[in-house]
């Protein structure tokens, strides 16, 4: 017969990774959200491997489970995440003429601030524009 089960909110933080209940938010995640969130600001489609907390959790169980998370690649999670984490900005962006292109306005990009549960859209009809935005 097993032993008693350890509870997971006194187990170091990098192992709460490896528990059934982080796969299953993982996997319904991932689901919802299949592409790189990063990547896809930048107009490219990848798949994401990684769910990310957006707010480090820092060993919070409660953050850990409910905080506000995001699909990334690995690459975007390793590089462009990882800076915002270590630096508390994000990476300057530039463009074609060389010029730095202006972080996303949290004013104009709402969606970074909702749930999963919250990114539906309103009741007003939304259409596709020709540059793949809804009006």
């Amino acid at each position: 017969m097993p032993g008693p089960r350890s509870l997971p909110w006194l187990q170091p933080p990098r192992s709460w990774y490896q528990l059934e209940r982080w796969r299953r938010i993982r996997r319904h995640h991932l689901r919802r959200e299949p592409l790189c969130r990063y990547c896809y600001a930048k107009g490219l489609i990848v798949p994401a491997t990684i769910v990310d907390h957006i707010k480090p959790h820092n060993g919070n169980w409660n953050e850990f489970l409910t905080g506000k998370r995001q699909s990334l690649c690995e690459h975007c999670h390793n590089s462009d995440k990882r800076f915002e984490d270590l630096n508390g900005r994000a990476r300057l962006v530039f463009g074609a003429d060389g010029w730095p292109i202006e972080p996303s306005n949290p004013a104009q990009n709402p969606t970074d601030n909702q749930s999963d549960d919250e990114l539906e859209l309103d009741g007003r009809d939304h259409h596709p524009r020709g540059d793949g935005t809804l009006t």
